[in-house]
């Protein structure tokens, strides 16, 4: 199992210090002795220790979008991901949100209040998020109202707004000459293969 490290400076878009991460990434080490990496930009830095078990080849991180804008570290692999396409069709086919499933959503939900703002940063984080959303400033006050207006006919409008399961983008990274055939052997669509080096 891999292991992750990060910072994040909340108090704005100051240098992280190199050293540090390192640092905390070493004393990880046992997690993932085969390789490390970090990623450090104004305010946030992250660093993460592999452990190659499956791939040996390639599964560096951190991980990059196209245009390198979006950076992630993460630990898991999706080893059930034919399940969660039938899933997401049967969703939005035949096997919709029904109350009983709604209703015990809601509730968790509401439940979840009160802890998510306990102190004064998730209170920030709460009215920055708002700025950033274009959420009214009494959106906080207003989530358990909303919550439990909330019913089955909003969720099914919802789902067949976001939810698409075909268009989903799957990250395969194995090494190529023993995965590439039992992946396009899966169907899911168009496969690009994209080298790192």
């Amino acid at each position: 199992m891999c292991g992750l490290v990060g910072i994040f400076d909340r108090g704005g878009p100051r240098e992280i210090d190199p050293a540090l991460l390192t640092r905390m990434s070493s004393s990880i080490i046992h997690r993932g002795p085969d390789e490390s990496d970090q990623f450090i930009a104004p305010g946030v830095g992250l660093g993460h220790r592999r452990l190659a078990i499956i791939d040996l080849k390639s599964g560096q991180q951190p991980l990059f979008n196209e245009d390198r804008s979006v950076v992630i570290v993460y630990n898991g692999e999706i080893f059930n991901f034919q399940e969660l396409m039938r899933e997401l069709d049967a969703y939005l086919g035949d096997r919709p949100a029904t109350d009983e499933e709604l209703a015990h959503n809601v509730k968790n939900a509401v439940r979840s209040l009160p802890g998510e703002f306990e102190t004064s940063g998730a209170v920030l984080t709460a009215l920055l998020s708002n700025r950033r959303y274009g959420r009214p400033d009494d959106y906080v006050q207003n989530l358990k109202a909303n919550y439990e207006a909330l019913d089955v006919a909003d969720l099914r409008d919802a789902a067949a707004e976001v939810l698409h399961p075909q268009s989903l983008t799957w990250l395969i990274v194995g090494d190529l000459e023993k995965i590439e055939r039992p992946v396009r052997d899966l169907g899911l669509g168009e496969v690009r293969i994209l080298e790192t080096r």
